[in-house]
């Protein structure tokens, strides 16, 4: 125990090593400085300089200042890192971890990437909790080969200009009450990688230059609990690329997306009450292969521009839905279960669609004029059970149900009545069939107890 401690660098020497316990005011160093295994650094306030730095296996920082002018390299599982502050130009961490605790990692810009793990066996493990924060001048690399996990809670911060979740290998980064900024997020990078970004306790993750989840291996974002946000509505959204992606809402979390494309098969879920998924700016969903499923369950909301559905499924089971519009081609699903609500302008969907057990299918204008709902399916469109579709307004709307075999069934109701006059209801194909620009089923069927309404319910005619 000492107030100071000074080391130069005399010839041969490569390192200033402490492997005991050392308690000073101030350490400084012209030579490589290193902390082995269980070594223990206590630092009332004052600073530690040396040009680089090696910490081992259980080495611990207290109430210390670590300047390096290179690179920090870690070799083994750190002890705390407690109310400390370490600055280095980058760092490098294998198998082991790295917590830091009411204390403060700051990275240089100049070495990228600035913080990398590789691990051959085992795991690299960081930290960052309890008004932690994590800064780095350039990218951040989990699991460049090997495993990583980044663990960041209780007011702690991130923030790297890029982040990568898996490099070649398997990363997790969860974030429980803490805050990441970043511009470039990039999930299972490679085709072997795999990455998940979980978000939870209230953690808010804002993407000012928008969400480009692509990944080339197995990657998924998800994101729960109430106040929990993933905001990347300044710029476009693409979700999906060569390999598997996945967007998960829930336990009343929200997303807010621009313009969402899909370039590849993708699935995004939201499910519970308050949970949200916000699409401000037109999507198109039309993968290259497979299908993309969106998916909202038990009381999940989805507010979205228009919707482009091509090689989609839009399912809806218990929960409600607005668009602007909505269209699909040939290979479009649109399915609504149980107390389902979609709200839409002009619908037209060529694929499939099935309203089943008290759904609800309205689209309307903002004229207060009926809407107009095709649904023009080249193999079987059904409305079945207590299903609903609504075209009402100050005149009704148009309704078309058409498609190769058509069912209205159970006590479904169509309706396109308006306070000034009722709009039109085809199914099956047109009046007497005599329209080539209508197609015509080959079978039609109305249930006994399906109600089709097309009333003027003050003035003009009915229709």
């Amino acid at each position: 125990s000492v107030d100071q401690i000074t080391v130069g660098a005399p010839a041969g020497a490569s390192a200033f090593t402490i492997t005991g316990t050392v308690n000073a005011k101030q350490l400084t160093t012209t030579s490589a400085f290193a902390l082995t295994a269980g070594a223990v650094l206590t630092l009332t306030g004052r600073t530690t300089t040396a040009p680089t730095a090696t910490l081992g296996a259980n080495t611990t920082l207290t109430a210390a200042t670590l300047n390096a002018a290179g690179p920090i390299a870690i070799t083994g599982a750190l002890g705390a890192i407690q109310s400390s502050t370490i600055s280095a130009t980058s760092v490098t961490l294998g198998t082991g971890a790295l917590s830091l605790d009411n204390s403060a990692l700051n990275l240089a810009a100049g070495t990228d990437p600035s913080l990398v793990t590789n691990t051959t066996t085992g795991i690299a493990r960081i930290s960052v909790a309890n008004g932690a924060s994590l800064s780095a001048g350039n990218a951040i690399i989990l699991a460049a080969t090997g495993a990583a996990d980044l663990i960041a809670t209780t007011g702690a911060t991130i923030s790297t200009p890029a982040l990568t979740i898996g490099g070649t290998g398997t990363a997790t980064l969860t974030l429980n009450a803490a805050t990441l900024t970043t511009q470039n997020l990039v999930i299972a990078a490679t085709t072997t990688a795999r990455g998940t970004l979980t978000l939870t306790g209230g953690t808010i993750l804002q993407l000012a230059n928008g969400l480009q989840f692509t990944s080339a291996g197995t990657g998924s974002i998800n994101l729960t609990g109430p106040g929990t946000l993933l905001d990347a509505s300044n710029q476009p959204t693409i979700i999906g690329g060569p390999g598997q992606t996945a967007l998960s809402i829930a336990s009343g979390a929200q997303a807010r997306l621009n313009t969402l494309t899909t370039p590849a098969a993708t699935t995004i879920t939201a499910d519970g009450t308050n949970t949200r998924l916000d699409l401000s700016g037109p999507t198109f969903i039309n993968p290259a292969n497979g299908t993309t499923i969106i998916a909202l369950t038990n009381a999940a909301t989805l507010s979205a521009s228009a919707l482009t559905l091509a090689n989609a499924r839009l399912s809806l089971s218990n929960a409600t839905a607005t668009a602007t519009a909505i269209t699909g081609n040939s290979q479009s699903t649109l399915s609504l279960a149980g107390s389902s609500t979609l709200t839409t302008g002009p619908l037209s969907l060529a694929g499939t669609l099935s309203l089943t057990t008290g759904a609800a299918l309205q689209a309307t204008t903002a004229s207060l004029e009926g809407g107009s709902v095709v649904l023009k399916a080249s193999g079987d469109t059904y409305v079945e059970g207590t299903g609903k579709i609504s075209a009402t307004g100050s005149t009704g709307g148009h309704v078309d149900v058409l498609g190769n075999r058509v069912a209205v069934l159970g006590t479904a109701l169509i309706d396109v009545s308006g306070a000034n006059g009722g709009g039109a209801i085809r199914i099956g194909g047109d009046y007497q069939g005599k329209n080539p620009d209508v197609p015509n089923a080959q079978i039609t069927y109305l249930g006994a107890e399906t109600s089709l309404k097309a009333n003027a319910a003050i003035s003009g005619n009915g229709g």
